[in-house]
């Protein structure tokens, strides 16, 4: 994440991602602005301010929580359009405005070529109306997509309010001195926080040791 850059945001609840979440991790991330779907009642199409909004600058960065926020409900595509092309249309549009687009889902962003590219496709079949079953064998075919998106989804719930406490509870355990490395303090976590990087549980839960001095830290910063 740059953080000089000015992040705006466009979020739509979607299968597995709720809108709250998706605004806590907007927020996180650092974005100034969030647009949300039907934010403003159905005349006024919010994907489309969020587009407006994102103006023509180097210093902007148009974040979604997962590409398929993008995707317009069928329920709303005007005439005889095309899902897929209501997509394609967009992120074309939202590309030629921004200097770069974010997946917070799978952390990849359009500076990542081959990977952006992935994820456009998976996103491209899922406007398609492909099958769980189809959209989950897309995601395997991308570098190590499949483990990205379970470690992403992981983070997300474990950084909402809702599990505050079970997070702090997991940072004493994570900075315990009897732990002599981070692998035997990653052992001691709860099951599904066992799965996660190094990098992924100092974003959590913090540095190991606070006093030590801060190397080799990770890009971004830790959930206070």
């Amino acid at each position: 994440m740059t953080l000089l850059k000015n992040a705006i945001a466009f979020i739509r609840p979607v299968s597995g991602l709720p809108a709250d979440v998706q605004r806590e991790r907007a927020e996180s991330f650092g974005c100034r602005q969030i647009y949300e779907h039907k934010e403003h009642g159905r005349k006024l199409d919010m994907r489309g301010q969020w587009i407006k909004g994102l103006g023509v600058g180097r210093d902007t960065i148009a974040w979604v929580a997962r590409l398929d926020v993008l995707l317009k409900p069928r329920n709303e595509m005007p005439g005889k359009l095309m899902p897929s092309r209501d997509f394609a249309i967009t992120l074309a549009q939202v590309a030629a405005k921004a200097s770069e687009v974010v997946e917070d889902a799978s952390g990849i962003s359009s500076d990542h070529t081959t990977e952006w590219a992935e994820r456009v496709s998976w996103a491209m079949h899922r406007a398609s109306g492909g099958t769980p079953r189809d959209i989950e064998r897309q995601r395997e075919h991308g570098r190590k997509g499949g483990q990205i998106m379970r470690s992403r989804s992981i983070r997300v719930q474990w950084e909402s309010r809702a599990y505050a406490e079970r997070r702090k509870a997991a940072a004493v355990v994570w900075r315990d001195p009897l732990h002599e490395d981070w692998q035997q303090a990653r052992a001691a976590l709860p099951e599904e926080l066992q799965s996660l990087s190094y990098t992924s549980l100092w974003r959590l839960l913090g540095k190991r040791d606070p006093k030590a001095k801060n190397r080799g830290r990770p890009r971004g910063r830790p959930i206070s």
